[in-house]
């Protein structure tokens, strides 16, 4: 019976997550970017002074949506996902992705963010 109830846990935590990404992957991209392709755009020189950053991901909000959908996927719990999702809301930060870098949020994405919660 624990056995039975544990596995209708995992099913309604696996459509949960499913459903969080689905809502993730439609957030909406960087308007002042042009996207050429999923992992190219431009911009404008004046956008990256206005940043204040002339790093490609900091101006790609599907990339960020991108690293809180793989910290989704390796959520053990909603509610651990949750804490982790209220912590980036907080700090604007996520650390220790895959590849062990620190990915600050523009705010937009933070915004976005915080209508999950």
């Amino acid at each position: 019976m624990l056995n039975d109830m544990a596995k209708q846990e995992q099913k309604q935590l696996e459509a949960t997550k499913q459903t969080l990404v689905g809502i993730l992957d439609n957030l909406p991209d960087n308007p002042a970017i042009h996207r050429v392709s999923k992992n190219a755009f431009t911009v404008s020189s004046s956008e990256l002074f206005k940043r204040d950053s002339w790093s490609p991901r900091d101006h790609d909000f599907k990339y960020q949506y991108q690293v809180v959908i793989n910290k989704l996927e390796a959520s053990e719990s909603l509610s651990s996902f949750q804490r982790f999702l209220e912590r980036v809301i907080s700090t604007g930060v996520i650390e220790a992705t895959q590849s062990n870098e620190r990915v600050k949020l523009q705010p937009e994405v933070v915004e976005e963010l915080k209508r999950l919660l």
